[in-house]
């Protein structure tokens, strides 16, 4: 039992050396490995101690992650967090702790690459495609409709002639 033990914990160490996971992601892994549940138990009570497992830590890293390298809405980080099995309690927790009015500019920010990259396209297309990008990143659909509406009038409003340049 012991040697088991010891074989689990370099299992999971090199697991963890990979990439970094939750809890439940390395459980599972460890019972694909064939390994006891009373032993997995051990294990992860030992690395949770040890500091190398931290569902918090893990959840927070890939939150910010998601909001920064891949700007992303709520809804995408909470799938991600849902996926890499993180803890409903920590999920709640990440996501409370996100800016509506951050998001919101994420999605702007997004939203004005993508207009802009499909400029040469009908205006119909143009606002699929670039809608369908938001709510593929996890915004919010209501967002993604405004902000492709504040696109084509912000658009409209600069071909207007301006009238000063008629008096």
């Amino acid at each position: 039992m012991e040697s088991q033990k010891k074989q689990a914990l370099i299992v999971a160490l090199r697991l963890l050396t990979a990439t970094a996971k939750s809890s439940k992601e390395l459980e599972g892994k460890l019972q694909e490995k064939g390994f006891s549940p009373a032993v997995i138990l051990d294990t992860l009570q030992d690395l949770k101690k040890q500091g190398f497992l931290n569902d918090a830590a893990y959840a927070k890293n890939l939150a910010s992650r998601l909001t920064v390298e891949r700007p992303s809405g709520r809804h995408k980080i909470d799938f991600e967090l849902k996926r890499h099995k993180v803890p409903a309690p920590i999920r709640e927790e990440i996501l409370a702790g996100l800016s509506p009015d951050g998001e919101r500019a994420k999605a702007r920010e997004l939203a004005q690459e993508r207009w802009e990259r499909f400029k040469n396209l009908p205006l119909e297309k143009r606002k699929k495609r670039t809608y369908d990008y938001l709510i593929r990143r996890g915004f919010e659909f209501q967002v993604a409709r405004d902000l492709i509406e504040e696109m084509r009038s912000l658009e409209t409003d600069e071909n207007r002639p301006n009238p000063q340049h008629f008096s």
